[in-house]
């Protein structure tokens, strides 16, 4: 029992050190402060360390007095609802042409959507990319490998398509694909 002592605590302190370094990455940290911006805006509390970082951070490319103003609106377009990013957008999709108020807010909320959380994403889609490049290696002009990359990579949403859907309107687009594949019944 006292051999595997030692061994144990070793690969305890590695896996411990490990999961710290990975949540104390810059990028991370910065991810985590833009989220904590925008739900803290949303839920009406205060906020400022965050406005910070932004300002240190994205000062060329963001107005801060504007994104002050514009985080003070969107307290009130959220209504208290319950402060997740998905409420957040739905909030601001739902002021329709009104959400050109909140040109900074949808900035950020851009970055915070599209900016990965881990390197698992990119993994995936060069892993894919890969995969693909060999199957249809000359096959392929650039437009179509884009459009089978976001296929393959969005794999779930992907596998959620109506096949019948998507068939009737690749049909519908021209009159030629309708004399030759008919009308779906």
């Amino acid at each position: 029992m006292d051999l595997y002592h030692p061994t144990y605590f070793a690969a305890l302190d590695t896996v411990s050190s490990c999961i710290k370094e990975r949540f104390e990455q810059p990028g991370y940290v910065i991810y985590c402060k833009l989220e904590n911006l925008l739900l803290k805006a949303a839920a009406g509390k205060d906020s400022v360390t965050e406005m910070r970082v932004v300002e240190e951070i994205y000062s060329a490319d963001v107005d801060i007095a504007l994104l002050a103003t514009q985080l003070r609106i969107l307290k009130s377009c959220c209504k208290g609802e319950e402060a997740t990013i998905a409420a957040v957008k739905e909030s601001v999709l739902e002021l329709g042409r009104g959400s050109d108020l909140l040109s900074v807010v949808i900035t950020l909320m851009k970055l915070v959507l599209v900016m990965p959380a881990s390197n698992a994403t990119s993994e995936r889609s060069f892993s894919s990319l890969r995969h693909l490049k060999t199957y249809l290696r000359s096959t392929m002009t650039q437009a179509r490998l884009n459009s089978l990359m976001v296929l393959r990579v969005h794999k779930d949403m992907t596998d959620s398509l109506g096949l019948r859907q998507c068939a009737e309107d690749f049909v519908s687009k021209n009159d030629h694909r309708l004399t030759i594949f008919g009308r779906f019944i």
